[in-house]
């Protein structure tokens, strides 16, 4: 009977030692008692099932079992017996037995005395909150007795009715669950069963449903979890492909990555994946959308071959964007469910994590482009699916139309950087500590005041960090005293934390300016007089950024002499020059005090500078506006050429007349961004073209020769551009298959560069002849990697 003894001390796991033969071993008083510890089994349904027989006498029917949503079989336990404090121990004891057959009839009576003894007193000792633990152990460590001349017919009987159960539960009926059972993370989707659920964070209690491609036959529907935004959709032996469609209705909410908060998911919103194979568990998502989009738009249907090739083409057009290590395995991965009380950690490694940085990070940017959006996760989805249905992200619809409503959730010229910040922002919130950092933008000011000079760098979680160093102030400017006020700033080295949450930066001149995901925009750098930037008091922001009244919703700024900056509704503001120079040296009658909106422009999602105090806007629909000194034509206008000097000799000029306010350049159209070198612009359009005009003083466009244009040429061998930029050689090309080319001075053939995923350009970059190429770690041509790796 020792075995008896070690029975019910094991129910508990207490240090029992040994034990009479004949009698139970006694409880353990309050004082001294260890907690309890659980036993696992082997699996987590046998587990679940041998719980559940013990608490019901009986095996779960197919709906019964569905609804078992408990991670572990303790859980299980748990949640049953700590729910009935209203029987007492005995006869707890008593029930629990007889459910699993150990009865008079299978094991002799004194032993069943012994044993119900000894558990109502383990019952009895460690309370209501461990019964749980308790029945647990005892139903994981009867199984395991089948050869014992005392309990092995009890066990024996007892393993066949959770056998018995297995096979009952085992069989398959397609249906969509509410909730799942276990870690997807860990668990292998198959089509007896996966999670499903949102693609961009938890979609709480949306409606979910499948339907049966080769058939058009709806096979299942339910409601994704309240609380983990899951469920469980299984089709068993349809060989489909499936059409998974997320609805939402009443009550239901979804966390949106770009909001930072739970936002309604309303009826009449779907979201759709197509799936071919379970190979992994689903997210609905602005990706998964654009795939099905593409199916019926482009390939005309959706067999299986067609689900394969529109899921394949859309997942090379998003990984096109994304710098290679955040590159997805799918754009069906269900990402890792996030909401505002998610853990600093929960994102780690695989697929699923990373879905969840990519589709976080995409929502993050819509919100950081238009901050008008309510639901910047939706807003991302319907324009992404409108765009991509033709396979082509190009902000255009196969008919030419304009995808956007309204200012849109992305600006096409510089979506690759935009994402790469979202990801990062994405990534800081949630992922771990080792989450690759990476820089995404950079600017630099000269501190006149203190003789720093600095580095401004923006890295792609949102953080603002100065890259400071000392030089003597004859070398910056003559004539000036060290301000007192040098001593207390941050000395020379690394600055980090300067600003967080910031979506983009801005040089000008001495100072930098920073946009923040909130719209504001503040100023750090040099000495401020009284009245140069409204709100800031003179003195030294330095790398105590200052915020300047007026802005709100702002999502970039341009500028060269003067700052105009865009807000997320596409209008375009006019905060004069920093240096304050008098009209009569301007190209306007009077410069703003104020922040000034300019009325020709609406509907803006760029502006650019185009040399000195020149300005280019571009609407969504891909008109371009032009305004300013507009020397040597390069707003388009030109009226003559005439021979003058440039920077290497003389050269064909051209004559242009200024133009006080923004007026449409005719000539110009479907223009997604544009760039300038040395008094000669080029303009890439939506059908990956460029065209180019100015001077050409570089001779560039004759590839060796003065080509001068007055107005935009097409450029006949050029195609298949993605972005593009200047360098302080030339022109940079970005082309659709990751290859960067540099088109440079004095006709140099274009130069292949490493692949590369996004231009990240700023001017001051430009003029330091420094440019970087972000991959996931960032270079710049003709520049040592440190030149980033300063910034980490």
């Amino acid at each position: 009977m020792k075995r008896l003894a070690v029975l019910a001390c094991v129910l508990a796991l207490s240090a029992c030692g040994g034990g009479s033969e004949v009698a139970a071993p006694i409880a353990p008083v309050a004082a001294a008692r260890p907690a309890p510890q659980a036993l696992r089994s082997a699996d987590l349904t046998t587990g679940l099932l041998r719980v559940y027989q013990a608490f019901f006498g009986r095996a779960p029917t197919a709906a019964e079992w569905e609804e078992i949503t408990a991670p572990t079989a303790e859980a299980l336990a748990t949640s049953y017996f700590t729910g009935i404090g209203h029987m007492g121990d005995a006869e707890l004891a008593s029930v629990v037995l007889a459910h699993m057959g150990v009865t008079s009839q299978t094991v002799n009576a004194n032993s069943l005395a012994i044993l119900q003894t000894a558990l109502t007193q383990y019952f009895a000792a460690y309370g209501n909150m461990a019964r749980g633990v308790i029945a647990n152990n005892l139903v994981n460590l009867l199984p395991g007795l089948v050869n014992d001349p005392t309990w092995g017919a009890a066990a024996r009987a007892f393993n066949a009715q959770v056998d018995a159960a297995r096979v009952a539960v085992a069989t398959c009926t397609p249906s969509v669950t509410t909730g799942f059972r276990g870690n997807f993370e860990t668990l292998a989707a198959s089509a007896e069963g996966a999670a499903a659920g949102g693609g961009f964070g938890k979609v709480l209690g949306g409606s979910l449903s499948i339907t049966d491609l080769s058939t058009g036959r709806l096979v299942a529907q339910g409601t994704t979890d309240t609380s983990t935004g899951l469920a469980t959709v299984k089709t068993c032996t349809l060989t489909g492909p499936f059409l998974l469609k997320l609805e939402g209705r009443a009550g239901a909410r979804y966390y949106d990555a770009g909001r930072a908060a739970l936002v309604d998911f309303p009826a009449g919103t779907a979201l759709n994946a197509m799936v071919d194979v379970w190979e992994e568990h689903v997210g609905i998502s602005a990706l998964s959308e654009a795939a099905y989009r593409y199916a019926l738009g482009s390939l005309g249907g959706t067999s299986a071959a067609q689900v394969r090739d529109a899921n394949r083409t859309v997942l090379g057009l998003v990984n096109a964007l994304l710098a290679t290590p955040n590159a997805l395995a799918s754009v069906n991965s269900l990402p890792v469910q996030v909401d505002a009380s998610s853990t600093a950690t929960v994102l780690g490694a695989g697929r699923y994590a990373a879905a969840a940085r990519v589709n976080g990070g995409l929502a993050r940017q819509a919100a950081a482009f238009n901050s008008s959006l309510a639901t910047p996760a939706l807003a991302f989805a319907a324009e992404l699916a409108r765009d991509i249905a033709d396979g082509r992200i190009d902000g255009l619809t196969s008919t030419g139309q304009r995808t956007a409503t309204g200012a849109g959730s992305y600006e096409l010229a510089r979506l690759p950087v935009h994402v790469l910040a979202g990801l990062g922002a994405v990534a800081g919130r949630f992922g771990t500590a080792d989450t690759p950092l990476t820089l995404v933008d950079e600017t630099s000011n000269a501190i006149s005041a203190c003789g720093f000079v600095d580095r401004v760098g923006l890295m792609a979680n949102g953080e603002v960090r100065i890259v400071r160093r000392k030089v003597p102030l004859t070398d910056i400017t003559s004539g000036v005293t060290e301000h007192p006020v040098c001593s207390t700033a941050r000395q020379p080295g690394l600055l980090r934390g300067v600003m967080t949450d910031v979506t983009a930066l801005q040089g000008l001149g001495a100072w930098t300016l920073a946009v923040k995901a909130d719209g504001s925009v503040h100023v750090l750098g040099d000495l401020v007089t009284a009245g140069q930037f409204p709100g800031v008091a003179a003195g030294v922001p330095l790398d105590n950024p200052q915020r300047i009244d007026g802005f709100t919703n702002v999502t970039s700024v341009a500028n060269a002499q003067d700052a105009f900056a865009r807000t997320a509704d596409g209008s375009v503001w006019d905060f004069g020059r920093a240096n304050r120079r008098t009209p009569t040296d301007d190209w306007r009658t009077s410069i703003p005090t104020t922040l000034t909106r300019m009325p020709e422009l609406s509907n803006i999602a760029r502006v650019r500078a185009v040399g000195a105090d020149s300005y280019v806007a571009i609407d969504h629909d891909g008109n371009v506006f032009g305004w300013g000194l507009g020397y040597d034509g390069v707003l388009a206008n030109g009226t003559r050429f005439f021979s003058g000097a440039g920077q290497v000799g003389t050269i064909q000029r051209i004559e242009a007349p200024r133009v006080a306010r923004p007026a449409q350049i005719a000539s110009l159209s479907n223009v997604v961004d544009i760039a300038y070198y040395r008094m000669s612009v080029m303009a890439l359009h939506r059908d990956g073209t460029v065209s180019v005009w100015g001077t050409d003083e570089s001779r560039i466009f004759g590839r060796g020769t003065e080509a001068p244009s007055l107005r935009p040429t097409r450029v006949a061998d050029v195609s298949g551009v993605r972005q593009i930029g200047a360098s302080a050689n030339g022109f940079l090309l970005l082309k659709n298959d990751g290859s960067l080319v540099e088109w440079t001075a004095g006709g140099t053939p274009l130069q292949a560069m490493p692949s590369v995923r996004a231009l990240s350009l700023s001017r001051a970059m430009q003029e330091e002849a420094k440019v970087h190429l972000v991959s996931g770690a960032v270079v710049a041509p003709g520049a040592a990697e440190d030149r980033a790796a300063a910034f980490r």
